[in-house]
């Protein structure tokens, strides 16, 4: 069949009414405007990619039989309609392969489906790309996303399916899993470009997430537990997933995600240009220290129902970048709510606004972080020592308070940074590395720890036949030896094993 007439139908619907299950409708090249309907488990092939326009009359093709194939199309202009489709799907047993879909609502939209092969689409440049409400036991495999607002987006309990080696980029998130969508597999994907690579939320559990390459975004949780998540990469460095894990300090990590741990240290690492550099979720008791956290989409740390966690000389913990939901989908997200209250109010007889109660957002306003340091340290800034509290560097500190002052040219601002119930009292002027700490006192002790990462150590060196002692204390990775006239270097090697000592007096190097 073809739009010109000169085949056997002129029309997609014309051609279904009169195919019996099982046989190929191919179609040729045109534009039909149509909203086509399949109720029969037939083939349709597109031969140079026909285009179905719906003229923003709904869905373009919908597919209601079980075991249909549609291949080959270019659909586009559903409408705006929250439940219209590109191509929408209420069936099983279906193949959707190597189709254009653009300028829809969703661009593919399962609902109630199991057991469909989502391969090889271009779904971009609508508001979804692929979405999957309720469904079950389907694959979607080697597609291209890129649209406004989800890429890849699973909700209410759509379970068991698998998201394989597609390539998803410049979404507001990624992959997103929500509303209790478990045993899911998302594995081997590109991932790059998006405000969240993969978002996991709302209860969903059980989730494996694996071999995915992440560029300039990466994973962000909520309220979600019990995920797999190993052999990722972000920006080239491992992502780090801890879920129940105590008594381990972590290093080389792109972002670090922390679910349900104790005692972690994270501290001197570049957790930059990702979703977010460490997020803690239900985790008490751990360290984040001395950590660069620039350009991320979200913020630099993210907490949840975690508690009693010292975070200290961190920089940028806030973004330079956009944050994750553009102004514009803002508005036509108001304006769809807007639009579905007057639907709903429609339905019960009530005037618009009225018997229809929006919904409240419980806010978690209890927490016990630490956000600066505990004890007053010595350090250098802009030439001068001073001994002060030590909090972080916010990047947005100047725009969020714009009438704070400098505390006597300490390079410590003189307004607290609020972050919900919890404040940083001594927030820094300036990124952390402008602060060299120094410390006035030793120990009296050959080996101790102290909280957050306070270490002492004593030891001797033979100073021609004369034994001098020394003190090395350590503060996050910084430190410092002191004994009773000689000026002692340590330098570290890269486990932070003694590996050499040099002093001097005077004049004299050894």
């Amino acid at each position: 069949m073809d739009a010109s007439g000169e085949a056997d139908f002129t029309g997609i619907r014309d051609a279904i009414n009169n195919a019996s299950d099982g046989d190929t409708i191919l179609v040729y090249s045109g534009v039909y405007y149509e909203n086509v309907v399949v109720d029969k488990s037939v083939t349709l092939k597109g031969i140079d990619y026909p285009v179905v326009n719906a003229r923003g009359g709904g869905s373009a093709v919908t597919l209601t039989a079980d075991g249909i194939t549609v291949e080959g199309f270019n659909v586009t202009n559903s409408g705006d309609l929250w439940n219209t489709a590109g191509i929408r799907v209420f069936s099983k047993n279906n193949n959707i392969t190597g189709n254009n879909v653009y300028r829809n609502r969703y661009g593919i939209r399962l609902y109630n489906s199991s057991n469909n092969a989502l391969t090889g689409n271009n779904a971009s440049n609508n508001v979804f790309g692929i979405a999957l409400s309720s469904s079950r036991n389907n694959a979607i495999t080697d597609n291209t996303v890129s649209n406004k607002w989800h890429g890849i987006d699973l909700s209410s309990s759509s379970n068991n399916n698998s998201i394989t080696s597609n390539k998803v980029s410049n979404n507001d998130d990624g992959i997103h899993l929500y509303d209790s969508s478990n045993n899911n597999a998302i594995k081997g994907n590109a991932i790059y470009n998006n405000c969240d690579g993969i978002c996991i939320a709302s209860s969903s559990g059980n989730n494996a997430i694996t071999g995915n390459t992440f560029v300039n975004d990466g994973l962000f949780i909520s309220s979600s537990y019990q995920n797999m998540v190993e052999n990722n990469t972000v920006n080239g460095k491992p992502l780090t997933y801890l879920e129940d894990a105590s008594d381990t300090k972590v290093a080389d990590a792109g972002p670090v995600i922390l679910v349900n741990c104790n005692n972690i240290t994270v501290e001197n690492q570049d957790l930059s240009n990702t979703s977010v550099g460490v997020a803690l979720l239900k985790t008490e008791y751990s360290i984040i220290s001395n950590n660069i956290m620039s350009n991320n989409s979200r913020k630099g740390i993210y907490l949840s129902s975690s508690s009693n966690n010292f975070i200290i000389n961190n920089t940028d913990i806030f973004t330079d970048r956009v944050m994750a939901i553009k102004k514009a989908i803002v508005e036509e997200l108001k304006e769809a709510i807007e639009k579905l209250i007057e639907e709903e109010a429609e339905e019960v007889g009530t005037e618009v606004g009225k018997g229809i109660e929006r919904p409240k957002i419980p806010l978690n306003l209890t927490s016990t972080n630490t956000w600066n340091s505990t004890k007053e340290i010595s350090y250098i800034y802009n030439g001068s020592t001073f001994t002060n509290y030590l909090g972080n560097y916010w990047s947005d500190y100047e725009e969020k308070y714009p009438d704070a002052e400098e505390i006597d040219t300490t390079g410590i601002w003189d307004t607290p940074y609020c972050i919900d119930r919890d404040k940083d009292n001594y927030p820094l002027m300036e990124r952390r590395e402008l602060y060299y700490t120094l410390i006035g006192y030793c120990c009296n002790r050959n080996f101790s720890h102290l909280l957050y990462g306070y270490k002492w150590y004593r030891g001797y060196f033979n100073n021609r036949g004369q034994v001098q002692k020394f003190c090395i204390y350590e503060y996050y990775n910084f430190y410092w030896l002191f004994c009773d006239c000689w000026t002692v270097t340590y330098t570290p090697n890269s486990s932070r094993v003694l590996s050499q000592l040099s002093y001097s007096n005077m004049s004299n190097t050894r």
